[in-house]
């Protein structure tokens, strides 16, 4: 997506998809109303700007009829979106998430979050993996609206939910959580959550090449489809 100070994919991430003969191409909900029927996956990528009650229904409606959605948070507080998000159990901590057991350099919001491989997105990650997440937003599942939902990418039990040094709020919080619903004729709808765009995150990716962070974004992105998938040669 774009038109809310979205970060456009690196060339890095964008290589990749390529080799998994995904084409990406940029769509605007304003101007197009609605999600293409020809989209197999809809990315959103720490966008800055709220969307209006328009887009937000544009994507209700694209998740409704089986659509899949991988959406990374930027660390600006968007209601709109939030509001989505909470209809299929997802709810957005306040502030930033840090962890004061698993971080990087001895700054608590870069952290290194647990990995659940019960999960499809996760199942070929190897037990030793690392993903590295840097100024994340917190989640947590609430009772689900749609049919399950399951966090893959979780803080420590030291995490905490930060605001200002005034207002923190201890817990385990996810920073990758799935939801899903089955449509019929077996369809089903996937919403991936990201607390940040770390996955994508070209810095990151080139800094740190031992991190999972790009492997972990295209099977979120390819995952839902019986015949594609990510390539290592």
């Amino acid at each position: 997506l774009e038109g809310h100070q979205e970060t456009a994919l690196p060339d890095t991430v964008t290589k990749q998809l390529d080799k998994a003969h995904l084409a990406v191409e940029s769509l605007n909900l304003l101007t197009a109303g609605a999600v293409p029927e020809a989209c197999d996956v809809l990315g959103i990528n720490a966008p800055r700007r709220d969307f209006s009650e328009d887009e937000i229904s544009a994507l209700s409606e694209y998740l409704a009829c089986g659509g899949q959605v991988v959406c990374m948070l930027s660390d600006v507080s968007l209601p709109n979106l939030e509001g989505l998000l909470v209809q299929y159990g997802v709810t957005v901590a306040e502030g930033l998430v840090a962890d004061t057991e698993r971080f990087y350099q001895n700054n608590p919001y870069a952290i290194f979050p647990l990995i659940d491989t019960g999960v499809d997105l996760t199942a070929d990650v190897n037990g030793d993996a690392t993903v590295l997440f840097y100024a994340a937003r917190g989640m947590t599942a609430t009772d689900p609206v749609r049919d399950t939902i399951s966090p893959f990418l979780t803080t420590s039990e030291s995490g905490v939910a930060v605001v200002d040094e005034n207002n923190q709020t201890p817990g385990t919080y996810a920073v990758g959580i799935l939801a899903t619903e089955a449509i019929d004729d077996g369809i089903t709808a996937r919403l991936t959550v990201f607390g940040s765009s770390a996955p994508a995150d070209e810095s990151l990716i080139a800094q740190f090449p031992s991190l999972e962070n790009l492997s972990l974004f295209v099977s979120a992105v390819t995952v839902g489809f019986d015949d594609v998938g990510g390539l290592d040669i």
